[in-house]
């Protein structure tokens, strides 16, 4: 599937400095002293992350979010410009020091955050660069429900993406007691919400697919997409409902960034015109070649990518495959 067109994607939200550390096992806070394979500080948070697998994948990514006026802060950014995202919306706040997550990598590559996060709470309207926003061909929001700030801002966003005609995409960063309905004056405006299956069972206190899905659903999302991590994802709108299986995968390092990189090659294969089904595996395969290395953003390779997408068209018999 080669790419025809580049598109203007911006992705808003969570900006932070990730200390990885692996790998630890439950009985750390145990000892005194633990010996671990390696520390590791790289640019991360779901915006961010997204930006970057946008940009491998061969697309205009814009990254929209803050960081402090520090070290960290000009870290972030010199990483991210590393990795072909044009970082000029992201805003500097004077005040708070850049958000910073410890995230321990378990043996079985799961993780565990500890988070200082008030700079990412305190989003500000400086944040926002409208402008840039009414010029993108996709808006992707990362982080609802992880701070009011944002939050209060959302309608605004997705009102100006849509009279543009940007497709807008959803992600979640969910809050324990936090339900739909804390959203219900913006879902309308997403044309994909793509919660992970632990966060759409939080937010609609339902536990199988099809109920959770249509909940959403019913608050005016156009398409829900629940990832389900090594079992794929679900899909479900007004006519059909999808299950995708996720790529058998025998390599995983770090399952950091996996729902990020997921979403991103989401959103290219959407804007590349693959139909629901067919992007959503180009965002497994994406999946699945992220995990495989340490870091939210091991992918550096779109022709990774598309081979894996291919193989899962030879596979099918897809009588296109030649074609991809």
């Amino acid at each position: 599937m080669q790419m025809k067109e580049k598109k203007k994607i911006v992705c808003i939200g969570i900006l932070c400095l990730d200390i990885l550390i692996s790998r630890v096992d439950e009985d750390i806070f145990k000892r005194q002293t633990t010996d671990v394979d390696f520390i590791k500080c790289q640019a991360g948070g779901d915006a961010l992350n997204e930006s970057i697998i946008v940009s491998v994948l061969g697309h205009d990514s814009i990254l929209m979010g803050a960081v402090g006026d520090d070290i960290w802060g000009e870290y972030i950014i010199n990483q991210v410009k590393a990795r072909g995202v044009d970082t000029s919306a992201v805003y500097k706040i004077p005040s708070l020091p850049t958000t910073v997550s410890t995230v321990l990598v378990k043996q079985n590559s799961e993780r565990l955050f500890l988070v200082y996060k008030k700079n990412n709470a305190a989003f500000a309207e400086e944040c926002l660069k409208y402008e840039v926003i009414a010029s993108a061909d996709a808006v992707s929001v990362g982080s609802i429900y992880y701070n009011e700030a944002l939050d209060s801002r959302m309608n605004n966003i997705l009102s100006l993406a849509k009279k543009n005609k940007a497709l807008t995409f959803g992600d979640v960063s969910y809050r324990q007691g936090y339900t739909i309905e804390k959203a219900k004056d913006y879902l309308h405006l997403f044309d994909f919400f793509v919660p992970n299956f632990e966060e759409a069972k939080g937010l609609t206190g339902k536990s199988d697919l099809e109920s959770i899905a249509g909940k959403i659903l019913d608050y005016g999302v156009k398409n829900v997409i629940i990832k389900m991590g090594d079992k794929g994802c679900y899909i479900q709108n007004a006519t059909d409902k999808i299950v995708v299986p996720a790529f058998n995968n025998d390599n995983v390092v770090d399952t950091t960034g996996a729902g990020d990189s997921f979403l991103a090659g989401f959103i290219a294969g959407t804007l590349e015109g693959l139909d629901l089904e067919s992007a959503a595996v180009f965002a497994s395969a994406a999946a699945s070649i992220n995990v495989q290395g340490l870091g939210a953003a091991f992918l550096n390779s779109r022709q990774d990518v598309e081979d894996v997408f291919a193989s899962r068209r030879r596979m099918k018999g897809d009588q296109n495959a030649a074609d991809v």
